[in-house]
């Protein structure tokens, strides 16, 4: 199992985790982790974040970036209805 692991993870991109988020959570009044998200995207240059948070949805518009929600619209309505 180990093998196949190391076999994946030698083919990743790694990336920094941004430090200027712990300044975005402050200034924004935002949950770390949302703003950790948003300051590594800008940081590094990549203009696509996925998540279903709406903090991370506010910030995204903020700072033009593209939001993708990974839960599809119809269960998304359902989980309203919850």
């Amino acid at each position: 199992m180990a093998r196949k692991i190391l076999a994946i993870a030698e083919g990743l991109n790694l990336i920094q985790v941004s430090r200027h988020g712990f300044h975005l959570a402050v200034e924004e009044n935002v949950p770390l982790g949302d703003a950790l998200l948003i300051a590594t995207a800008l940081e590094n240059n990549i203009p696509i974040v996925i998540s279903n948070d709406k903090h991370v949805e506010k910030l995204a518009r903020k700072y033009g970036l593209v939001l993708e929600n990974p839960i599809p619209g119809d269960i998304r309505e359902q989980m309203k209805l919850l």
